[in-house]
């Protein structure tokens, strides 16, 4: 469990995508969702039997949702990885850990506070949150896994989304030429695309942030909120959306 914590706090302070070092479960070794260290040139072999390609296995390391088997209960390196799904309580455990280090630093975005879409009106009518369910995204365009998390989880909300029950505001970084405008659409089809739009961070305190995800529920009280991506951050992030949608 130590173990866990120390690998957690390495994702915190800079690592990309979290648990890149390989942990021991039981004797067999796994990692957890990264891929430094991988033989790229190693197939993975799923839990159906399908073999996958390292392009192919690793968007799935990084979503933290699978991790890989790299060495047989002896210690030694297996000709081929195997592929599996992890135990999503497990990420909602470590999230529990160290959510402190990952929380937004703006006592505005704090869990357990209630959610003020002051800083939004400008935007958007603030009529149109009663009684919805708050995605609020921090979008930095230029980086790249974050736009690999953005893939994944409009993917995701678009599977759960309802007008009625959800409203979704992506604020974004950067310029709004019409290519950039047209990509964070494709992924973010159903939300609010804000584009440099400083008064946004200046309102919320959070200023300094490139990346943040915000939850809120129906009565706007704030139940996610991280700054950060890749690791953990996409799994718990479906996870507690899910959790707040039942």
């Amino acid at each position: 469990m130590i173990r866990y914590v120390i690998v957690c706090l390495l994702c915190i302070t800079g690592v990309k995508a979290f648990g890149q070092n390989p942990t021991v479960q039981g004797r067999v070794k796994m990692s957890q969702n990264g891929t430094m260290g991988l033989d790229t040139n190693k197939l993975a072999v799923d839990e159906k039997g399908n073999k996958l390609q390292f392009y192919q296995y690793k968007k799935l390391l990084l979503s933290a949702e699978y991790g890989l088997v790299t060495q047989d209960s002896h210690g030694f390196p297996l000709a081929e990885y195997l592929l599996k799904k992890k135990d999503g309580q497990r990420n909602l455990q470590l999230y529990e850990m160290v959510k402190k280090q990952m929380a937004i630093n703006s006592t505005m975005l704090q869990e357990g506070n209630k959610l003020s879409v002051e800083p939004l009106a400008a935007q958007i009518s603030p009529d149109k949150f009663d009684n919805k369910v708050i995605l609020l995204m921090f979008i930095s365009p230029d980086c790249q896994q974050c736009m690999t998390d953005i893939d994944d989880l409009g993917k995701f909300v678009k599977q759960v989304y309802d007008p009625n029950k959800i409203i979704w505001v992506a604020v974004a970084h950067g310029d709004e030429s019409p290519e950039r405008i047209q990509s964070l659409r494709s992924l973010l089809p159903y939300a609010y695309l804000l584009l440099n739009y400083n008064k946004i961070y200046e309102g919320y305190w959070a200023d300094g942030l490139t990346t943040g995800y915000v939850i809120a529920d129906k009565d706007h009280t704030i139940r996610f909120s991280v700054k950060g991506q890749g690791g953990i951050v996409p799994a718990v992030f479906k996870s507690k959306l899910t959790e707040i949608l039942k």
